[in-house]
């Protein structure tokens, strides 16, 4: 993928990264509050969802066909990205740590990883599964973007030799262990960290 290809995804990350965070100035972010479900929710799953489909075609490559699936993303994350699966992703200013992937090789066996579920429920029977828009489908969802969209840019780093972290910084999320060359300490500056 090209750097300008890939910040208009990143713009995008960052727009629904902002729509889950305005949430919390009514539902705190905490695990009690985890199985908190809404309209807002519901929507924001929708809309990360879509995009996580696109960003999993992008980043992946894979080109149209009718039979494009969470099975084929999920096959290329374990055959491409192996490492990904155990990420952890921390949220900021909380002891909270979300793992995405966890459970994706269930997938390959028609076990669905609970967040793309509640994402494909809504999407078909939004009656039927609004009680699965919750706020940790959310996180795990938007968290699964964030990851993906982190290694395709240190991938882009490492092509062209520049900056393989996203800028501006995600406000949400940070990967535990996370090896970038770059890092992004204000909205314009980037800076090699010297081992």
């Amino acid at each position: 993928m090209e750097r300008r290809i890939f910040q208009e995804y990143w713009k995008y990350y960052i727009h629904l990264e902002q729509l889950l965070m305005n949430t919390f100035d009514f539902v705190a972010l905490n695990k009690d509050n985890f199985g908190t479900y809404s309209n807002q929710y519901a929507s924001i799953l929708q809309l990360t969802g879509a995009e996580l489909d696109a960003f999993f075609k992008a980043f992946f490559e894979i080109k149209r066909s009718n039979d494009f699936n969470i099975k084929i993303y999920i096959k290329q994350l374990i055959d491409k990205q192996p490492k990904l699966i155990q990420q952890r992703v921390k949220i900021l200013d909380t002891d909270i740590i979300l793992i995405p992937f966890e459970k994706c090789k269930g997938v390959l066996k028609n076990r669905p990883m609970t967040w793309w579920k509640a994402f494909t429920g809504i999407k078909h029977n939004r009656i039927e599964y609004f009680s699965k828009a919750t706020l940790e489908n959310c996180l795990l969802m938007l968290s699964a973007l964030y990851m993906l969209e982190c290694q395709c840019i240190l991938e882009i780093g490492k092509k062209d030799k520049s900056a393989d972290s996203p800028n501006p910084e995600s406000k949400l999320f940070v990967l535990e262990d996370w090896k970038a060359k770059w890092i992004a300490p204000s909205n314009n500056l980037m800076f090699e960290i010297k081992e």
